[in-house]
């Protein structure tokens, strides 16, 4: 399913304050759990253990309250927190982040399933180009573009180029 990153921060804080409001050991196995984790994701095999320990007794809990059988989810329209990706990946659910625009309606890029990276918005979606412009601003150009601002010709002249290529202004 698609969703904002405001649901998945929400999900995230509820599950710490459940963790938290358990005490004693289990928050501190759960950080255990997430520097394991954390260090699996950077190829150090000496964070299998704690990352095991956090399949076992938190992942697995975070996937049921999921529905239990979810494969992916596209996460877009504003920033993911990359510690909010990185628990979501450890407890193995793929959050697919894309990035775009109103103007791009809305995709340019999402990540892929098999590749997905995190810290990234992904790949290009097909048909789409992608550019750094003159001054440092994100430029795309395809068939998901804008042709322009409804009776708007100067605002649309300052951000899309007669060849098609829309200034995001990111």
């Amino acid at each position: 399913f698609a969703s904002v990153p405001r649901l998945w921060e929400a999900i995230y804080e509820g599950a710490m304050k459940a963790i938290e409001k358990k005490g004693g050991l289990v928050p501190h196995l759960l950080r255990f759990a997430t520097k394991g984790s954390a260090m699996v994701r950077k190829g150090n095999p000496l964070g299998y253990p704690g990352h095991w320990l956090g399949k076992a007794l938190f992942y697995k809990k975070v996937q049921a309250a999921l529905g239990g059988r979810m494969l992916f989810s596209v996460s877009g329209g504003g920033y993911l927190p990359p510690h909010i990706d990185a628990f979501f990946s450890d407890a193995g659910l793929k959050l697919l982040i894309g990035y775009g625009l109103t103007e791009t309606s809305p995709v340019i890029a999402v990540r892929d399933p098999v590749e997905n990276t995190l810290g990234t918005i992904g790949r290009p979606v097909d048909e789409t180009e992608v550019k750094v412009g003159p001054d440092g601003t994100f430029l795309v150009r395809g068939p998901q573009v804008m042709r322009g601002y409804y009776t708007e010709t100067e605002l649309t002249k300052a951000v899309l180029s007669e060849d098609g290529w829309l200034d995001t202004g990111d």
